[in-house]
């Protein structure tokens, strides 16, 4: 996307806003400012203007003088009315998740497609705190690793296509176009699939698809390639596609309708 493409007043807003729901001990307007790299003068200007709109709420005294700073406000919430659904994704799979990276001693990650992208929303590590993962929020084109196989597993090949196509020519350092869409088809047939460096040298990961309506989303158990060889891959995959089989199973009962 060029600069000519985007609205810079809405970039320096989705600047301030982040910081602000990054840093709730920001409780100045200069603060804020300096951390999202806005002008003063504007930033004062985004943040009356996100006020005015309820969205966000300015500092408070608490007890004992503390103050408490900017703050995401409940003028958001119809905006989030949409996605309540992922919210409830969240929530039953993350005990999955988190038994699942105390049996193996691996992250555990949680993604949907967002795009010709993996996004990673939910994240669970091993009790001791020893992990190979991704942070909350990062992305990667699907052409990488086991999670963008298992995004598209259930895809049409038109759509894993256009898939190679949007990736980053990095993407191939490490392995073929033939061997990204072979994986596809692989968790397609399988239910589950393994990738050993084609992202990251030296790191691997098993996907395995949920099948939740209106999102395209998959679990991955990501660890050192020595990591996956010593619990066994196969043993992964299983434990894992169990896993993704509860999660499926329970959000068939707790909400007979779709999350999107």
């Amino acid at each position: 996307m060029s600069s000519s493409d985007v609205v810079p007043v809405l970039q320096k807003a989705i600047r301030v806003l982040e910081e602000i729901a990054r840093s709730p001990a920001l409780v100045s307007a200069q603060q804020i400012a300096t951390a999202a790299g806005v002008a003063s003068t504007s930033c004062f200007r985004i943040l009356n203007t996100l006020e005015g709109a309820r969205w966000i709420a300015r500092p408070v005294h608490g007890h004992g003088g503390a103050v408490a700073g900017y703050r995401l406000s409940y003028g958001l919430l119809p905006l989030l009315e949409s996605v309540r659904g992922y919210a409830e994704l969240f929530e039953v799979a993350r005990e999955e998740m988190d038994a699942l990276a105390t049996r193996t001693q691996m992250s555990v990650k949680l993604s949907v497609r967002e795009g010709d992208e993996a996004v990673t929303v939910v994240r669970s590590d091993p009790p001791s705190g020893l992990s190979v993962t991704s942070p909350i929020g990062s992305r990667h084109a699907l052409a990488f690793g086991a999670t963008g196989a298992a995004l598209l597993a259930s895809s049409r090949p038109t759509d894993r296509e256009a898939a190679v196509r949007a990736a980053p020519e990095d993407a191939w350092q490490r392995q073929s176009r033939d061997g990204f869409l072979g994986r596809c088809e692989a968790c397609q047939r399988d239910g589950s699939v393994v990738d050993r460096g084609s992202y990251r040298e030296h790191i691997g990961g098993v996907a395995a698809p949920l099948a939740v309506d209106g999102v395209h989303a998959a679990v991955t158990v990501t660890g050192l390639v020595d990591d996956l060889d010593e619990f066994g891959a196969d043993a992964l995959a299983e434990a894992l596609r169990e896993a993704t089989s509860r999660i499926n199973a329970r959000l068939d009962r707790v909400s007979p309708v779709a999350v999107v």
